[in-house]
């Protein structure tokens, strides 16, 4: 018995506090993952968005264009 309570007090309680704590420290880390990975989806599926955006708006410019190119070809 005299054995048992030293290395309860200063191994196997230590020990345990430390699992525990590494518990809790492994689950916040997961949890900060699994927010940064939704943020980066986020700025991926904004940044297709606006990738889209920008093709559409270059894309009815370069009908303007063509349309005014046709009407000056017209005029000669």
């Amino acid at each position: 018995m005299e054995l048992i309570d030293p290395l309860m007090k200063w191994i196997v309680a230590p020990l345990a506090g430390m699992v525990i704590w590494m518990l809790k420290k492994i689950t916040s880390m997961s949890t900060e993952m699994r927010v940064l990975e939704a943020k980066l989806e986020a700025q991926a599926e904004a940044s297709k968005n606006a990738h889209a955006a920008l093709q559409q708006q270059m894309s009815q410019v370069l009908s303007k264009l063509d349309g005014i190119e046709a009407y000056l070809r017209k005029d000669k």
